[in-house]
């Protein structure tokens, strides 16, 4: 059940530690929620944001095919930046 939005209200110069690919808003909720990261799941369009804040947490990644992450899929395919075993791919 989706219950909480949350976003970096804080622009790049800022360098505040919620801003992804930093994992500050994961390490918040985790706090807030009691989560235990490696049993969550992060989903985004973003390879270079999404999917590196869900790595540098430990969390499951689902990169949506869609939009960003269409481009982001093709350059992964080819890379070894990610562990490609724990990375799930929606279309």
């Amino acid at each position: 059940m989706h219950q909480k939005e949350v976003f970096c209200p804080h622009g790049n110069e800022e360098g505040c530690e919620c801003k992804k690919p930093k994992p500050g808003m994961q390490l918040a909720a985790a706090q807030e929620h009691r989560l235990n990261l490696s049993k969550c799941v992060v989903i985004g369009d973003v390879g270079d944001t999404d999917m590196l804040a869900a790595h540098l947490v430990g969390a499951m990644k689902a990169l949506v095919r869609t939009g960003w992450g269409r481009r982001f899929f093709t350059f992964i395919v080819g890379s070894s930046t990610f562990e490609k075993r724990s990375m799930f791919c929606y279309v």
